[in-house]
């Protein structure tokens, strides 16, 4: 099965069938025949050649470590960056005073050469491929039948592209790589559009490792690798390994041996490209073809892309037109990459837009002279290490953090956070005008904010009043914000993500302090630190934001090159923050999972700053929105609220100064919020997770599906998520189809495959806010319950709440006030139970205030006379909602009085106004907990509000014994 649906072109050329075993020669060149080798390396060092190539394809540490050393390779040749790291190089470099590129690339190629053989490097015009294949999954052997390899080839000269079907759908006729590119070298000779060995070959392919596995001789390449960089013990063997990354990355240059009719070995560098890694927001191959104006071929009707084998079976002219353009798509989509890196003034392409981004940046700061290891606290050291090739010490350089930067980077580390991601509303909300609001250029803008720092000079410091007005600071806070504050600005990490309580502990920054003391918050530093700008002249990255600006606008809205700088504007922040925490990725060398590495500008501080100062511009405008306006939302850097544009106070500092920032950049004319969308009605499904159930026409809906992927086609997804909330049941499974990963495929030698995945559908509020108020909501044609939320008082009950709503909603949806009362009850009892002398049943609270209130009836106490017999009391509490056998009654006479133990909960209280009713003389401080009283007084007098909320610090309770 085809992994998307893929664009076709319709070359011209005829398709030729390849039905070739890998000892059969190749098709002839100028009318000589090719020796059996031609296109491969001799002997058994021919897979090691290709396995190398394609081991740096597919190479994440080679991946993650590019962007230190930016350009990444260099058209014409390599340069002595380059082979930092490089695949076959021993474990350190050669020493530093003797790198040079013929060392380099005699190093790369000495292992695939004979005794005393020398190589030529290939000198012809470079060809770029563009690949792909078409397969269909086949159920019985649970692997994909290949229906054909196609690829799209151009030089300088002109292009082909070509076909080629694989004798059959059996493993062993998959056509081998290394013949593949063979084939194509000598078709190209032949077409004239080669008339040299090409010195340096690019495969192009979008999500790379859906076509490298459709070879036969991939997995060999994996076990060929064990003897060349130990990765992998054995293929029937699990190991410690994280493969997530490994299959789909793109790779630096490495040689590839081929040999021509007189035997005589040509280098040719090949590089991998993965054009996924280069597409806006990762998109599919098909937004590629409309970004360059080549769209994808429509399949004619009757025919699904998961059936390819029937449109090749019933119409082979469709077929070859449809999957020869996925080929061509690719690789004129590498040459349009290749085109826009030059207008970057860049030498050669980074291997992913991020590293376009930063490859743009240290270019200003080269071309300017600025000392990239001041403005970034690092400094080069060399490093010393034993070459076992050499057998002699060899030296790298490498850059890492300055020691006076070093000294606070952890600290930095821990007040570095992602964004503010919080849902405040649960379920649907009443029909209004909800506004959703996007900060401009949220981190773009935020990151004009920076000057460089002055790492020597950073000092240690409690005082709030250090933290206000644009300085750098970081501190570690115990805080506590008034009571009745909606949305509190200092975050707190935790399992679930952020949390935003009223009180607690925060690594924060200083902006968020200055918005949190401007909220009214008490705010203890216990560790503060802050570090003064170096030079308030110079906006680090002010140059850089700029450029992006006036390049996306000298450009046509949503055209390629307007997509690819804001792309890269969106992308160097990120950069900032790589490797900074918590994600990992294999490391070839080891066979191991690892930390990711760092780019060639992280900057814990500079991200800290960045992100803090993007939460505080939103704490700051939450906390302006009047008091009769609901937030439904807010999410990284925008918010969902029926509060207008002219009812939000932006003239705070926080806002004052990112206005400033954004009109540095833009003019005057900067306004700081714009608003995505306008809807009539919300439903807030949990964080990240918002419907439309009612539009606003000619405006966009609102559309956040919470990690669900819909079976259907994309004009659908409202309406299926919809119908997926409203009419879910507990325990409710819904298939998806995925991919199947790349540690599966890797351990097991699997195909890439699309497998069906049965998992629980959770579209439960998460619980980051405490649910209150409860009512019902109508919502098409249905009701459906609805809430507010508050803060929580701490982190503490938050996590509490959480875990026990995860067991309840095990068996549970929350959907009517019944199952707020389910729900409700369910909390209470199973946090209040801790010191009971009664065991909890299944009647919950109400079976403990039963209980309670029986012992003390009939044994004539708190406050209570007996008045009425068994069978009569039985009766009367059965009518009034608590079912009460005869038995229960007698019981209670002769059982332990008890008291100070119910818990107040909606069916307790519900139960407590009957009781009053027939015994008012009752004395409620008996059979509740003092520390419950003002909550039951206030529900019991006020009936709207009986379902005010769920009991939030449930100690142990007393227990009152005669």
């Amino acid at each position: 099965m085809k992994r998307q649906e893929n664009p076709a072109h319709n070359a011209g050329d005829t398709a030729v069938s390849f039905p070739y075993a890998d000892t059969d020669l190749l098709p002839e060149l100028n009318n000589s025949p090719l020796p059996d080798d031609y296109g491969m390396l001799n002997d058994e060092q021919h897979q090691s050649a290709l396995a190398l190539a394609i081991e740096s394809a597919l190479d994440p540490c080679q991946y993650m470590n590019a962007p230190s050393r930016l350009p990444d390779w260099m058209i014409d040749g390599l340069s002595s960056d380059v082979i930092a790291g490089d695949p076959d190089i021993p474990d350190y470099l050669l020493p530093v005073q003797e790198n040079s590129t013929n060392k380099v690339l005699r190093l790369r190629t000495q292992h695939y050469l004979k005794p005393g053989e020398t190589v030529t490097p290939a000198k012809g015009a470079r060809l770029h491929i563009g690949i792909d294949s078409e397969y269909v999954y086949n159920p019985a052997t649970k692997r994909n039948d290949i229906l054909s390899y196609q690829f799209f080839a151009m030089t300088e000269k002109g292009e082909h592209s070509d076909i080629i079907y694989p004798a059959s759908n059996r493993i062993s006729d998959r056509l081998s790589f290394d013949k593949f590119l063979g084939h194509i070298v000598v078709v190209c000779k032949e077409k004239g559009i080669l008339t040299e060995w090409p010195k340096h070959v690019f495969v192009y392919a979008h999500f790379l490792r859906a076509d490298l596995a459709s070879f036969g001789d991939f997995w060999r390449f994996k076990t060929q690798v064990n003897g060349i960089r130990r990765t992998v013990a054995s293929v029937n063997n699990a190991y410690g390994i994280d493969l997530e990354n490994v299959l789909h990355r793109q790779a630096k240059p490495a040689p590839l041996i081929l040999r021509d009719k007189q035997r005589k070995a040509q280098r040719t560098l090949i590089t991998f490209v993965d054009t996924m890694l280069h597409t806006p927001g990762g998109a599919g191959l098909a937004a590629v073809g409309e970004l360059i104006g080549l769209p994808k071929l429509s399949l004619p009707a009757d025919h699904s892309i998961d059936r390819m084998d029937e449109l090749l079976a019933g119409n082979k002219v469709a077929f070859e037109a449809y999957a020869l353009r996925d080929a061509e798509i690719a690789v004129k989509y590498g040459l349009r990459l290749h085109e826009f890196a030059k207008t970057l003034g860049l030498s050669s392409l980074p291997k992913t837009i991020g590293g376009c981004a930063t490859s743009v940046f240290l270019k200003h700061l080269r071309e300017t002279g600025q000392d990239r290891d001041l403005l970034f606290g690092t400094h080069e050291v060399v490093q010393t290490g034993w070459s076992k090739n050499a057998s002699r010490p060899v030296t790298k350089k490498a850059r890492e953090m300055a020691p006076e930067a070093k000294l606070f980077e952890g600290f930095a580390i821990d007040c570095y956070h992602g964004g503010r991601n919080e849902c405040f509303w649960g379920g649907a909300t009443p029909l209004s005008l909800f506004n959703d609001f996007d900060l401009s250029g949220a981190y773009t803008t935020g990151l004009v904010d920076l000057f460089p720092l002055d790492y020597e000079r950073g000092r240690m410091t409690t005082n709030t009043a250090d933290f206000c007005g644009h300085v750098f600071g970081l501190a570690r806070v115990k805080f506590r914000f008034p009571y009745g504050t909606r949305y509190p600005s200092l975050p707190v990490r935790t399992g679930i993500g952020l949390l935003f309580p009223l009180t607690g502990e925060s690594f924060c920054t200083a902006p968020e302090i200055e918005v949190a003391l401007r909220m009214g918050c008490q705010i203890e530093i216990h560790q503060g630190v802050i570090i003064p700008w170096a030079d308030t002249t110079q906006r680090l990255f002010e140059h850089f934001v700029s450029q992006v600006r006036e390049k996306r606008q000298s450009y046509v809205k949503k055209s390629f090159e307007e997509l690819l700088w804001k792309e890269i504007g969106n992308s160097l922040y990120g950069k900032l923050a790589q490797g900074l925490r918590g994600k990992s990725a294999f490391d070839t060398s080891s066979g191991l999972s690892k930390p990711i590495e760092r780019s060639a500008i992280t900057n814990a501080f500079f991200a800290a700053h960045t992100t803090g100062l993007i939460r505080a511009v939103l704490g700051e405008v939450l906390a302006s929105i009047p008091a009769h306006r609901t937030v439904v939302s807010v999410t990284t850097d925008g918010f969902l609220t029926d509060a207008t544009y002219d009812e939000l106070v932006l003239t705070g500092p926080i806002c004052s100064r990112f206005q400033a920032l954004g009109e540095r950049l833009d003019g005057p004319g900067f306004r700081m919020l714009e608003q995505k969308h306008q809807v009539k009605q919300v439903i807030a499904m949990k964080t990240r997770g918002q419907l439309t159930p009612e539009g606003v026409e000619g405006q966009p809906q609102i559309l956040a599906k919470a990690g669900v992927k819909p079976p259907c086609t994309k004009e659908l997804h409202q309406a299926y998520m919809l119908d997926l909330y409203l009419n879910r049941t507990p325990g409710q499974k819904v298939e998806s189809d995925h991919l199947i990963s790349t540690t599966e495929m890797w351990i097991n030698e699997r195909d890439l495959v699309s497998v069906s995945r049965s998992k629980t559908l959770n579209l439960e509020f998460d619980f980051k806010r405490q649910p209150m108020l409860p009512s019902m909501q109508s919502v098409l044609g249905t009701e459906h319950i609805c809430f507010d939320t508050r803060p929580w008082p701490t982190v503490a009950a938050a996590l509490e709440q959480r875990v026990v709503f995860d067991n309840w909603r095990r068996t549970n949806c929350l959907k009517t006030l019944n199952d707020w009362e389910s729900w409700e009850d369910y909390f209470v009892c199973k946090t209040s139970i801790k010191g009971l002398p009664m065991r909890v049943t299944d009647e919950g609270s109400l079976g403990i205030l039963k209980r309670v209130f029986l012992r003390a009836y009939t044994q004539s106490a708190f406050g209570m006379t007996k008045t009425m017999g068994y069978d009569e009391l039985a009766e009367w509490l059965t009518v009034n909602g608590c079912p009460t056998s005869v038995d229960d009654c007698k019981s209670a006479k002769r059982a332990k009085l008890v008291g100070q133990c119910v818990p107040v909960t909606t069916r307790t209280v519900r139960l407590v106004r009957v009781i009053l009713q027939e015994c008012p003389g009752l004395e409620l401080g008996a059979l509740f907990k003092p520390e419950d009283m003002q909550q039951l007084q206030g529900r019991l007098n006020n009936p709207k509000t009986e379902m005010a909320q769920i009991t939030l610090d449930a100690p142990s309770h007393e227990v009152i014994t005669d």
